[in-house]
């Protein structure tokens, strides 16, 4: 999988430059396309899984594909709000925050055509190609989607500097959405490395919490319950047979240290998945889960 994946970035670049600079027959640059889009899949899979379900993902200065490249970035979990396993407060929401191109040297990194793109999953093959997603409306860079009844669900946004004013749109659909980057840029100055900066918010009906963490909280919840009472029942023990022999006092004493660490990991996972449903955090900002996944270790 993972050579296959390698393989198909520059299948991808052919695809999405092939409008402007490939001079075969139309039937040839759609073979290629078709044979692009399918080992996309192949490279978003390899590549995004282990950033699947963050429901915001920042950009934090993240180096821009290269030049007719299309990247996944991450997965997001929408629950609409028929479907929200929690309080129905509102819509589902996407929001494009602050998105903005930078240059290595920090100067604005201006006339790029450079877009960040969120649509469902399931969808890809029937929204992305390479005739659209580099689309070109009145002379002016237009990333759309392909002509098709999920295409609703589906939503581009521009990566200027400065930064276009912020995007929220209302996600109707549930389940798993791909965030991904597009650089459609072919002139010779599109090979200066350039820095994304912002970030993409997923807010469920019930909170900014992953549509597949909702019932995390609970579950640590009831986990913690489970610990504070064996720890009890644990001490009761050790206070009734205080006067075992040293071997049994150290084992005793390591079953003691490994149930506290364990509630220490349910209770600071508790915290963290009450305060990710709450504000805007993504999990690579959060010192509570470093410090549970410690505990846990």
């Amino acid at each position: 999988i993972l050579a296959q994946a390698i393989l198909a970035q520059p299948f991808l670049a052919q695809a999405i430059l092939a409008r402007g600079s490939d001079r075969r027959p139309f039937a040839s640059r759609q073979a290629i396309a078709s044979m692009a889009m399918s080992k996309t899949a192949i490279f978003v899979a390899a590549c995004v899984v282990p950033l699947a379900l963050a429901e915001v993902y920042n950009f934090n200065g993240a180096a821009v594909p290269d030049s007719g490249t299309l990247e996944g970035r991450s997965f997001f979990y929408v629950h609409s709000l028929e479907d929200s396993p929690g309080p129905k407060a509102a819509e589902s929401k996407l929001t494009f925050k602050d998105i903005r191109l930078r240059k290595d040297n920090g100067d604005p990194a201006k006339d790029r055509n450079v877009a960040i793109g969120v649509l469902p999953w399931s969808e890809y093959e029937n929204l992305l190609d390479s005739q659209t997603v580099c689309g070109n409306v009145g002379g002016r860079f237009t990333p759309q989607f392909k002509e098709h009844a999920s295409q609703e669900h589906a939503h581009w946004h521009l990566a200027k500097s400065p930064a276009e004013e912020d995007a929220t749109y209302t996600l109707k659909r549930s389940g798993s959405y791909l965030l991904i980057v597009a650089n459609c840029d072919t002139s010779p100055s599109s090979s200066t490395k350039v820095s994304l900066y912002g970030s993409v918010v997923i807010k469920n009906p019930y909170g900014y919490a992953a549509g597949n963490d909702y019932f995390k909280s609970s579950l640590y919840g009831w986990a913690l319950l489970g610990y504070t009472v064996v720890l009890f029942a644990w001490g009761a023990h050790l206070f009734v047979f205080m006067r075992s022999s040293d071997t049994k006092r150290e084992f005793h004493t390591a079953i003691t240290y490994a149930l506290g660490a364990g509630l220490m990991e349910c209770a600071l996972s508790l915290a963290f998945y009450i305060q990710a449903n709450k504000t805007e955090l993504s999990s690579e900002e959060s010192n509570v889960l470093m410090f549970a996944q410690i505990c846990g270790v």
